[in-house]
């Protein structure tokens, strides 16, 4: 009679593991789909609004790893294993792993406040602490530059976030200064000009605003004239190469001399016949 009721125990204890079983596997299987078919949705969602991609890709993995852990509790209770055990485990190993990832938690926080605040975003072209480069990744713990001369390199963003960033791309126009040196004695008024007229001749030159042009300082052999002219963002460059070809070709065209350290030789003949 004891053995019957150890049997008919078992027998309960088995229908009901293999029940929990079934919906389990039923669960992790639907849930899959379902998360699948959720994250798809939410990310064309946030793709297609006006958020910038970087936010967009921000907020997409943070979604994403919050509808992944209500996946894994719900799956972990559909198989009867109690979810206060494993809240418990989960906090305290969310202690020790923030002990243990200070730095890396700093990046993410800092990453946060980068993403959020928008001192640069991908495409920009920047300067952090005299790194200079495109901006092609900004993930929750490192910003990735691409330099003009294809390295890449990561940088910390808590490094980042403390460093005081230069973004040259931020605004649409940008202005390029010039300097230039002349004979001393040049005709001042008449250097201007040329300067002016070779400038504003250059396509590129934003015709809407004038360039200064004034004497920036007397040398002991030269005048040093300062040139300042806009130009688009997109165009700098391109200017920045061309413009001083322009120039020092309308300087030989105006015999507008560009002075050089001369060294004069005599020679003594103390011969005596």
């Amino acid at each position: 009679m004891l053995l019957n009721k150890i049997i008919d125990k078992l027998n309960i204890n088995l229908d009901e593991l293999l029940s929990g079983l079934i919906k389990g596997i039923i669960f992790l299987i639907l849930g899959y789909i379902i998360v699948k078919i959720i994250m798809m949705i939410l990310k064309r969602l946030l793709y297609r609004s006006k958020l910038d991609r970087t936010v967009a890709n921000f907020l997409f993995s943070v979604i994403k790893a919050i509808i992944y852990l209500i996946y894994t509790l719900g799956v972990l209770s559909t198989f009867g294993i109690p979810l206060t055990g494993v809240t418990a485990i989960l906090t305290a190993s969310g202690v020790a792993i923030s002990l243990a990832l200070q730095d890396s938690l700093s990046n993410i926080a800092n990453g946060m406040m980068i993403i959020f605040s928008k001192p640069f975003k991908s495409g920009d072209y920047i300067s952090v602490e005299e790194i200079d480069g495109t901006v092609v990744d900004i993930t929750m713990s490192m910003t990735k530059l691409i330099t003009p001369d294809n390295k890449q390199i990561t940088i910390p963003n808590t490094k980042v976030f403390k460093a005081n960033i230069i973004n040259y791309t931020a605004m649409d126009f940008r202005r390029l200064d010039m300097e230039f040196f002349v004979d001393l004695y040049s005709d001042v008024a008449r250097v201007k000009k040329v300067l002016h007229d070779t400038v504003m001749s250059h396509p590129l030159v934003m015709k809407t605003k004038n360039p200064m042009i004034n004497v920036k300082e007397y040398k002991e052999k030269s005048l040093i004239f300062i040139c300042r002219a806009w130009v688009q963002t997109d165009d700098y460059w391109d200017l920045r190469w061309e413009i001083y070809e322009l120039i020092q070709k309308s300087f030989l065209d105006n015999e507008i001399i560009i002075p050089y350290d001369k060294l004069d030789i005599r020679i003594l003949d103390n011969h005596k016949e």
